[in-house]
């Protein structure tokens, strides 16, 4: 099994993988530069889907999948979203206190 790892460039296909694998947003959730990182539930597993920067204008999806019966995957790829969450937000705080000192 393991977690298969694959990028959508385009909103038409990310909206097509989403209604054909029946995703459900989960709620855990964090705010992206142009996209929002979601988890979704699919119909055979778990999608962890990250904002992938194309260009300075524009972002892409990354998506984590790995399905429901594959504990250590999915254990991976939990921790690996509670770290890019912590990350964001640490990143938040200081850009939040850096940009109150500039007042």
């Amino acid at each position: 099994m393991g977690i298969t790892e694959f990028r959508i460039t385009e909103q038409r296909f990310f909206d097509m993988w989403l209604h054909q694998n029946r995703a459900e947003p989960t709620g855990a959730w964090f705010e992206g530069s142009l996209l929002d990182n979601d988890v979704y539930s699919c119909k055979r597993g778990y999608a962890f889907v990250y904002e992938l920067g194309l260009t300075e204008w524009t972002s892409g999806y990354l998506v984590k999948f790995a399905p429901y019966e594959d504990a250590e995957s999915l254990d991976a790829l939990w921790r690996e979203w509670h770290e890019r969450e912590s990350e964001w937000r640490e990143w938040c705080e200081w850009n939040n206190a850096r940009e109150g000192s500039a007042a």
